[in-house]
């Protein structure tokens, strides 16, 4: 499942920012969400819908969900492969110069 699958569902899920999930809420929200909306393409047309009824702040909770997602994805990856996880946290890193 793709980051943006990720963050479409928690977009329409029960969450909220001043909730401060855990990263098994994050999980648990998704896959319930998922189901609830019957997949993927579901929670992407709810998302829409959000979007049309409330435009004022969805771009705040997609942003707030993205950031969700890819945070709850790179605790997984952390947890599988603790050398891929370093090797993307380098990367992330500003390059030094050297003189």
């Amino acid at each position: 499942m793709t980051l943006t699958s990720r963050a479409e569902a928690l977009f329409v899920s029960w969450l909220q920012p001043s909730d401060r999930p855990t990263a098994e809420q994050v999980a648990a929200a998704i896959r319930a969400t998922l189901l609830a909306h019957g997949g993927t393409g579901g929670c992407g047309a709810a998302l829409a819908a959000e979007y049309g009824e409330h435009p004022e702040t969805a771009a705040n909770r997609m942003r707030w969900a993205l950031a969700l997602a890819a945070r709850d994805a790179a605790t997984a990856v952390a947890a599988r492969e603790p050398a891929t996880a370093r090797t993307l946290v380098a990367a992330r890193e500003p390059a030094t110069a050297v003189a």
